[in-house]
């Protein structure tokens, strides 16, 4: 046994583990996909069959301590490693959207990016939250990154910076017109943030 039939997307190593996501190419099995280290085993977790998976179609993977999260195209998954439990949150838990582009943990908390903004879920609570400020609100972000005091957020419309401790958000003016649209991907390294688009790479001190 091997991948299922996806093209991946994203993985995460989890111990002597690797769990593995991606898109299905139409053939089964299919599935997330976990990657026993010791001893060396494969196991698929597909939708339709496995209790609590809407979807496994996944963007995005992250975890902590005994949660592992799954952005898909039909919500966000948690797997319980410890109660063996996959759930899928959706709208009706106030998700913005449920196609889930990036999955970042900052300080003890799952903040999730969708298609219509972006909303933010206490580890080892059921309870999903929305910020009060509204200008992300229907605009996709694609992806997220964090300095110490603040999350990053890309979108097709520049680059936005949330402060968590007073649900503040605001546009980050990099000073680059050309580049600061349709941001498909950002990361910060040392005092630098770095920024791709469809017009090529930058960075901002």
């Amino acid at each position: 046994r091997s991948l299922p039939n996806i093209y991946p997307h994203d993985l995460i190593f989890d111990g002597d583990d690797i769990w593995i996501g991606g898109q299905s190419n139409g053939y089964i099995p299919s599935g997330i996909c976990l990657w026993r280290g010791n001893p060396d085993s494969w196991y698929y977790f597909e939708a339709g069959l496995i209790r609590g998976i809407y979807d496994h179609n996944i963007h995005a993977i992250t975890g902590a301590k005994r949660y592992i999260f799954f952005g898909s195209q039909q919500g966000l998954i948690r797997y319980d490693k410890k109660k063996k439990r996959w759930e899928t949150f959706t709208r009706q838990q106030r998700l913005l959207s449920e196609k889930i582009n990036d999955l970042y943990i900052y300080k003890n908390t799952l903040f999730i990016a969708t298609d219509r903004g972006f909303n933010w879920m206490d580890l080892g609570y059921d309870e999903i939250n929305r910020s009060k400020n509204r200008k992300l609100n229907n605009i996709p972000v694609t992806r997220i990154a964090a300095t110490d005091s603040s999350l990053l957020f890309a979108t097709p419309y520049g680059i936005y910076q949330y402060f968590p401790e007073k649900d503040s958000l605001a546009l980050l003016k990099t000073g680059s017109s050309v580049m600061d649209v349709q941001i498909g991907a950002v990361g910060v390294h040392h005092d630098s943030l770095w920024f791709a688009g469809q017009n090529g790479v930058a960075y901002f001190d």
